[in-house]
């Protein structure tokens, strides 16, 4: 999934530094909003799961400024960025719940490593979390058992689209396992290790099935309080599972298969395109060519 990271780093010059050190991580970036003219700690609810601070932005109380934001609901982690070394205070905020204290007077070669080491942490981390949410026992093809030669030989192309990185559409009557079979596929392909995210397209309310699938940006429209990532983000570097697919709407369906073609999605109320690594996976209990035709 993409990490959303809260870039609070100035001078503006050392925040570009920054930017250009993570532009091929899988990172989407938010500026922070400042709060009095002082720190800019988000309050609750604010959605994003990594914070990369100057300890200048951290106002009187570092310490207190980090262990605030450690207990948001999301628990994000904090990355503190300094220019001279003070091993007190180092030992305290990594003792608040900081995830690591950056001296950015480093060599970029360096720096970057870090970044990367961090980054990657933080999102084994989510996507731990992620998995855990949507089942406890990994679905196998090998839990589809029949002597029917039919079965069988159905079951053989399964095994040759597990490996493949296509998307898919799997049709069959209400009941048949379509969305075990796609667990299955995910769980014995090459993104077994990223998260398998189902929708039900047909559980969702036309009007929030688009903020649902993209996310939308805070004050995107009447009741977004908040920044919210959509299911296309959550599932990145995995597999998106749209169940009842027939049920979305026409206006929707050219926005998904724009979002298939050019593995790039746009946030409700956003300003620029995310790209997301996704496999999709649809399925329904209907007659597609006949509802075509």
């Amino acid at each position: 999934m993409l990490i959303r990271v809260l870039l609070a780093v100035e001078p503006a010059a050392l925040r570009r530094r920054f930017q250009r050190l993570l532009k091929e991580s899988d990172v989407s970036f938010v500026r922070s909003p400042t709060r009095g003219g002082r720190t800019g700690v988000p309050g609750p609810g604010a959605d994003f799961d990594l914070w990369i601070v100057s300890r200048s932005r951290l106002g009187e109380s570092p310490v207190e400024a980090v262990r605030s934001v450690r207990e948001l609901p999301e628990q994000p982690e904090v990355v503190v960025v300094i220019d001279s070394e003070d091993a007190q205070e180092r030992s305290a905020l990594l003792g608040a719940g900081g995830l690591a204290v950056v001296n950015h007077r480093v060599p970029d070669e360096t720096l970057a490593e870090t970044l990367l080491a961090l980054l990657h942490r933080r999102q084994e981390q989510v996507e731990q979390a992620l998995r855990a949410e949507r089942f406890d026992e990994k679905p196998s093809l090998r839990d589809f058992v029949s002597r029917s030669p039919a079965i069988q030989s159905f079951m053989h192309t399964a095994q040759r689209l597990a490996r493949s990185d296509s998307s898919l559409l799997i049709l069959g009557e209400t009941g048949v396992g379509k969305e075990r079979l796609a667990q299955a596929l995910h769980s014995e392909g090459p993104r077994a290790a990223a998260p398998f995210v189902p929708i039900n397209c047909g559980a969702l309310p036309e009007s929030l099935i688009e903020s649902e699938l993209f996310g939308h940006e805070e004050g995107a429209f009447t009741g977004a309080s908040r920044a919210r990532r959509g299911y296309f983000e959550l599932a990145h570097n995995g597999t998106l599972f749209l169940d009842e697919i027939a049920e979305t709407p026409l206006h929707l369906q050219v926005k998904l298969l724009r979002a298939i073609d050019t593995r790039a999605i746009q946030r409700v109320g956003g300003e620029r395109p995310l790209q997301v690594d996704v496999r999709v996976m649809a399925a329904t209990n209907r007659n597609l060519e006949e509802e075509v035709e």
